[in-house]
């Protein structure tokens, strides 16, 4: 049974290599911002509450 790891962010260049290279090894779940909104913290914490990750990769960039 692989471990899981939640990716956040996995849809940028960095987070696309960092996905496939993690993949060989653990299950990635990689929620886009439809199904994981992380503006409210408490979506965050039900999120990983209800699918039982052992880490979490938070890769996101932000630009105004």
């Amino acid at each position: 049974l692989k471990k899981k790891i939640l990716l956040i962010g996995s849809t940028g260049y960095i987070g696309s290599k960092l996905k496939k290279i993690l993949s060989k090894k653990y299950k990635i779940i990689a929620p886009n911002k439809k199904k994981l909104d992380i503006s409210k913290l408490s979506n965050l914490k039900k999120f990983v509450k209800n699918n039982i990750h052992y880490i979490i990769i938070y890769k996101y960039n932000f630009f105004i």
